[in-house]
């Protein structure tokens, strides 16, 4: 896949590119190593925090409940959530959990499999495009900088549809930079984007074409490219793209005659959200620029550095044929924010799409810095060992409160591996080696999360009772459930319960209704905060049982949460299982 004649014989130096004869550099050595290397790290990291992650983040519970009641009831066509039509999203990322479900059981790491995978093809393919272009070094750096920003891999860890159209888009946005370049394997390189594209449109609606295909155009505009579009290419193109995306939006279509149909979805999560009159809370108008920002974190210091002297060399006109290149990248990443920033309705991972490109231009850039031993490379080496070293100490602060244990074994692996990690980048800058301390941070951080998976989340896992509570109802398949309004809305988890006990549990909101829940005939389960159990009169009190009496994180664990807290997850109140059975 050789994008540039030249682009094998070259790893691009800031001012002019390496002559072929030059010796190669270790990164090109052994490029395959370091990447499968870089890859498995990645890989265990992602899936140890997929696997232990112990409730439900963002809406990934509405994806594996919905893929599980399809699979239940055959229904690989129509979604169905409480066995009710529900067109919410396309239909894709539910096909690619269905089977997950199918070989490792219905149960949470399971239905987060495919996002895990499709992150790692990202990876993967960002890593051999860049190489090809710009050489080894870059491509190491741009996916290790993709595989550790923030976003990037707490997206690798949810079973949400986002993970499915950046790796789409990406396969696209390649493709027809490849065809771009390549006159002979044009038309090949075109209906593969025609083929991605309708797999995009199949896991998250219209977008997956308009963000791809307008990059595209805007950079031929740009570039004055018009010769690469060839009407017969586009119509064969287009039907290619209708075969892949349109038969399941005519048979859903077909299959749905209700409120919930392909019409209206299209009408209501793509033309309204986007104009505002879906929902009533609108985020500001800069709102996708800070996302970004607070997304691509550690990495966004550099974007504006690398913005600032990408216009420099532009109005310089050097290395106009790399400019191009980087050109490419640049509308990539600014259209998909400026897209959303249009949008009165806007999530902050919706950028997520864009964030192959701002590790691409962020991996160019920091090459250059570290060839030229620029004070930008040298500095942020510097930042990002001290920021590990500090790290270390402060997790080591907080980590025993968070854990609830004084043990230094229970989570002593995240700040050593931070420490580690963060001396070692200090010695390899003392040795004026500059790639490796960005290397180092990269493994640094990998370690963390695995630390975090193993250590850590376990540890929180066991303050958070009502995964407990709902896995005693699981063994009393004939009760009934009711959650407190109070309680349940902290995590969603009237939809968690509903997945780990295909019981749609009740919702309680008052005395009355909950005093009437406990005293019917029927064997029933209640979780419901202690305070709101006092408050039930003593004669139904003494009539059901307490079964389990433990305190609870009551809110979503954040900063301020943890502040507020001083890093103690469980607050005073504790949160019950009541019946009225027995014990």
């Amino acid at each position: 896949m050789q994008i540039f004649a030249q682009s094998k014989e070259r790893a691009v130096d800031s001012s002019s590119s390496r002559p072929s004869s030059s010796p190669k550099s270790l990164a090109e050595k052994h490029f395959f190593k370091f990447l499968l290397v870089l890859l498995l790290i990645a890989g265990s990291a992602y899936a140890s925090i997929s696997y232990t992650r112990f409730k439900f983040a963002r809406s990934e519970i509405a994806y594996a409940e919905i893929s599980k009641e399809m699979l239940a009831a055959n229904s690989f066509i129509v979604p169905l959530y409480h066995n009710i039509a529900c067109i919410d999203k396309p239909v894709l990322n539910y096909w690619a959990i269905i089977p997950s479900f199918k070989l490792f059981g219905v149960n949470d790491f399971a239905a987060r499999i495919p996002s895990l995978l499709a992150s790692l093809a990202c990876l993967s393919l960002s890593a051999l495009a860049i190489r090809r272009i710009w050489g080894s070094d870059v491509s190491l750096l741009s996916t290790m900088v993709l595989a550790t920003s923030f976003r990037y891999w707490e997206f690798s860890t949810l079973c949400m549809t986002d993970m499915f159209l950046t790796l789409f888009d990406t396969v696209t946005l390649i493709a027809l930079f490849i065809g771009l370049k390549q006159e002979k394997k044009r038309f090949a390189y075109f209906a593969v984007a025609a083929v991605s594209m309708g797999l995009a449109v199949l896991t998250k609606g219209p977008v997956g074409l308009i963000l791809p295909a307008f990059s595209f155009f805007l950079y031929i505009l740009f570039t004055r490219n018009w010769k690469v579009l060839n009407l017969v290419q586009i119509t064969i193109c287009a039907a290619i793209f209708f075969a892949v995306a349109a038969p399941w939006y005519i048979a859903a279509t077909a299959a749905v005659d209700t409120s919930a149909n392909i019409g209206a979805w299209l009408w209501h999560h793509n033309v309204e959200r986007f104009f505002g009159s879906a929902y009533e809370f609108h985020n500001d108008p800069f709102y996708m620029i800070g996302s970004l920002f607070n997304g691509f974190v550690p990495w966004c210091l550099f974007l504006p550095i690398a913005l600032v002297d990408s216009l420099v060399r532009w109005v310089k006109k050097k290395d106009v044929e790399e400019s191009k290149t980087e050109l490419y990248l640049w509308i990539w990443l600014i259209l998909t924010t400026t897209f959303f920033t249009l949008s009165r309705g806007k999530m902050n991972y919706y950028d997520l799409p864009a964030f192959p490109a701002a590790a691409g231009i962020v991996g160019l850039h920091l090459n250059h810095w570290i060839r030229n031993k620029n004070a930008i490379a040298i500095g942020s080496g510097w930042l990002f060992a001290i920021v590990l070293i500090v790290g270390s100490f402060v997790s080591a602060a907080i980590l025993p409160a968070v854990t609830a244990s004084d043990d230094f074994s229970a989570w002593c692996v995240m700040p050593i591996s931070l420490l580690v990690s963060g001396g070692a980048a200090t010695i390899a800058l003392r040795r004026k080696h500059y790639f490796a301390p960005f290397a180092l941070c990269c493994a640094g951080m990998g370690a963390a999360l695995l630390a975090f998976a193993f250590q850590i989340s376990p540890a929180m896992a066991k303050q958070a009772p009502a995964l407990e509570y709902i896995q005693t109802i699981k063994q009393h398949p004939n009760a009934k459930i009711a959650l407190h309004k109070e309680f349940a809305p902290t995590v969603d988890w009237f939809d968690v319960t509903l997945f780990k006990t295909d019981r749609v549990p009740t919702e309680l909101t008052g005395i009355d209704d909950m005093a009437a829940f406990l005293t019917q005939k029927d064997p029933v389960y209640v979780i419901v905060p202690e305070t709101q159990f006092n408050s039930l009169p003593l004669s139904v009190r003494e009539k059901v049982t307490v079964l389990q009496n433990r305190p609870y994180m009551s809110e979503k664990i954040d900063v301020r949460f943890l502040l507020k807290r001083k890093q103690n997850l469980t607050g005073k109140v504790h949160l019950l299982l009541v019946s009225n059975t027995p014990r």
